[in-house]
Order: C-alpha cells, then structure tokens, then sequence
C-alpha cells in the first residue's frame, strides 16, 4: 500500500542527473501518463527527493545504531526501489 501510495503521488524527477558511468546511450524518460490528479509537492520542493533524502537518514541512523537489523534494511531496500524505479505504471505492495 505504501508504494502505490508514493508512485501515484510524487513527480518525477527534476533535478540534474548523476554522472555514475560514461555513457553513450542518452538518459531513460519513462512515459508519463496524464490522469488528472495534481503533482504531490512539499512547500514547492519534489516529494520523491524529499523522501529519499528521509530515506538517507533513516539509513545512516540504522547503520551507527542497529546494523543487523536486516529487516529494516530489506524494507529500506524496497521503498528505495519505489521511489527510483516506479513511475505509475505498476502497483505493488510492501
């Protein structure tokens, strides 16, 4: 219910894109579909860099305090893969 709720909801991204690897082969744009609804922003920053940001910390905290834990790692995991990899066309639950 979580990943859907982010994937319906928060824009794309807008932000410049990280050079990870020379490339020949130009950027993905998946295909955005109109439904009417409104983009999900917070006080006009994106919501999907937002809760990665969110995402980060909730990482860094669970590293300096509970590394074992690796059911919040497997957690953090999937809604990592949500925010990256999902654009709406696909609904899944965590």
């Amino acid at each position: 219910m979580v990943s859907m709720v982010l994937v319906l909801l928060l824009p794309l991204w807008d932000e410049e894109y990280l050079l990870m690897r020379d490339t020949s082969l130009p950027h993905y744009h998946p295909p955005i579909l109109e439904c009417g609804s409104k983009e999900l922003t917070l006080n006009g920053r994106n919501a999907r860099q937002l809760v990665a940001e969110i995402l980060r910390q909730v990482l860094a905290h669970i590293m300096d305090s509970c590394e074992d834990d690796t059911k919040a790692l497997f957690i953090l995991i999937q809604l990592y893969q949500t925010i990256l990899f999902n654009w709406g066309n696909r609904q899944r639950r965590i």
